[in-house]
């Protein structure tokens, strides 16, 4: 009788483990029966030794109700944004005067100033792909082409291409203005993909 039980033992455990809730266990006549009552699974072993060795004991799994396998498939990812196909430039549009400087010099200067905004344009592309703007620099220019102030007079955020911006308008070197007096030059420049 020992030796049914003992090889009967991982049998049983086998399906003990497998049992998540109730489980009944009941013997009679040398029998020895487990149920998992929610489950339905059950198994009945021999245990009378009498002469026979234990019967493995007989799993049994209730019917189930066909499951809906559809799967919803996850969300579609949004690719990252590339960038418009072309080269990054900067270029300088019709200034406004208010002085005595003519505006081909205005020009010369704004021509010599693009490269320098033209790498502040390159960085601020690597943090917002895709970014064009408009941006006019207002320089005040005393009698002897010295930069009074300079100031980036559309709305840029805070942050480096502001800053590198204003560092940049800062570097231009402005002829000497006829005249005597200071003069208000506005240029535009165009921030573009072309």
């Amino acid at each position: 009788m020992a030796t049914a039980i003992v090889r009967s033992i991982p049998c049983l455990a086998v399906l003990l483990a497998a049992a998540a809730c109730e489980t009944k266990v009941s013997s009679s006549g040398g029998q020895v029966s487990v149920t998992n009552a929610p489950g339905g699974t059950s198994a009945t072993v021999d245990t009378s030794g009498a002469g026979s060795t234990p019967t493995t004991p007989t799993t049994t799994t209730p019917a189930t109700t066909p499951t809906d396998t559809t799967t919803t498939p996850p969300p579609a990812q949004t690719p990252p944004e590339t960038p418009p196909a072309g080269n990054p430039a900067v270029t300088h549009l019709d200034a406004e005067i208010k002085g005595t400087i003519d505006a081909a010099k205005v020009g010369e200067v704004a021509a010599k100033l693009e490269p320098e905004l033209l790498t502040c344009y390159q960085a601020e592309l690597g943090r917002k792909p895709g970014f064009t703007a408009k941006i006019t620099i207002r320089y005040i220019v005393g009698s002897h082409g010295k930069i009074m102030s300079a100031d980036v007079v559309d709305h840029v955020p805070d942050g480096d291409f502001a800053t590198c911006l204003s560092t940049a308008a800062k570097k231009a070197v402005w002829p000497k203005l006829g005249g005597g007096k200071s003069a208000t030059i506005s240029v535009p420049f165009d921030f573009a993909i072309k």
